[in-house]
């Protein structure tokens, strides 16, 4: 069951760095979004069965964009949060796929040429799809966000990207992994990397 353990280590990692930019892209435009904090279990039982777990969401589950073109009618504030993303990053990642209720989000994914990030990691291919189909919208100009080279058209202001973002929650999802005795060192070593580039605030 370790291969199993490792895919759900991967969607940890994939939300708790979602959360990250998500707190980050609150402080920055006063639009509220939110990932849910997600956990690792297994029942005392003598099972081998792993779970992934979060908590429930109650009302309509909405399906803003996916991992590649596909961005529904009311996905302004879904597309502006990937492209911040993109842009806080300096162009190193991209979160993606976002869905959820209301501002209360859940299971992305992110696209970087760092392969932890799990299946739905399409790398720089993932976040070309991503422009190919992107026109920017308003908060995307409020928040100043610089345009990738392959947008057909983009009303952006093109700058310089200055900082990386990050919150101290992205430490939880190594500490709820530790907390069951599982350890994968690739994905320990990727959070620590992590640690090391982001400017880490409580939002």
């Amino acid at each position: 069951r370790v291969q199993e353990r490792q895919l759900h280590y991967s969607d940890i990692v994939t939300q708790e760095v979602a959360r990250s930019f998500a707190a980050a892209f609150t402080a920055e435009s006063n639009k509220k979004l939110q990932f849910l904090k997600v956990a690792l279990m297994q029942l005392e039982d003598g099972s081998e069965e792993w779970y992934y777990v979060e908590p429930y969401m109650s009302g309509d589950y909405v399906k803003y964009t996916n991992n590649s073109s596909y961005a529904s009618q009311d996905s302004d504030l879904a597309q502006a949060f990937s492209h911040f993303t993109w842009h806080k990053s300096g162009g190193r990642l991209m979160v993606t796929d976002i869905q959820g209720v209301s501002a209360a989000l859940t299971d992305p994914q992110i696209h970087s040429e760092d392969k932890c990030f799990g299946r739905g990691n399409l790398g720089t291919f993932g976040i070309d799809s991503f422009f190919m189909m992107h026109q920017c919208n308003h908060i995307c100009h409020e928040l100043g966000l610089e345009k990738s080279k392959i947008q057909f058209s983009s009303f952006c202001r093109s700058g310089s990207v200055t900082s990386w973002i990050g919150s101290d929650d992205i430490g939880e999802a190594n500490a709820s992994v530790v907390d069951l005795q599982v350890s994968f060192t690739k994905h320990s070593n990727v959070l620590a990397r992590w640690r090391s580039v982001i400017d880490f605030k409580e939002f």
